[in-house]
């Protein structure tokens, strides 16, 4: 099982309207890393076929957001470049440098944001 992830505070305003961004809902977010335990031996290798780098890459259930969306949490743009097993619904899985950064104790088990903004590839 995955991490969790820090939990972020809404968004002051909306997207513009020539933006692309709409919202998502509600989504539940969790937190992994390059070690074994997180990634299962993958590392930063991603089902895409990309690296994970922290404050870009995240883990989608495809079926949910699109391979390749860039979603915007927290004010931070991610990229959707990965899928992992436990990634199922809305449920969002934001990749870190490392398990110390993944399980800080300032981050809460189960994060729920509403204010998820999506622009499609």
């Amino acid at each position: 099982e995955t991490a969790p992830a820090e939990e972020a505070t809404p968004a002051a305003e909306e997207p513009q309207q020539n933006s692309g961004m709409r919202s998502l809902g509600l989504f539940r977010t969790t937190a992994y890393c390059p070690c074994y335990k997180c990634s299962e031996g993958w590392g930063r290798h991603t089902s895409s076929g990309a690296t994970a780098h922290a404050r870009h890459t995240i883990a989608v259930d495809p079926r949910v957001i699109p391979m390749g969306s860039k979603v915007m949490i927290g004010g931070v743009i991610y990229t959707a470049e990965d899928r992992g097993g436990g990634v199922k619904g809305n449920h969002i899985d934001i990749f870190y440098d490392t398990h110390a950064q993944s399980t800080a104790p300032l981050y809460r088990r189960y994060s729920w944001y509403s204010s998820l903004k999506i622009n499609n590839k």
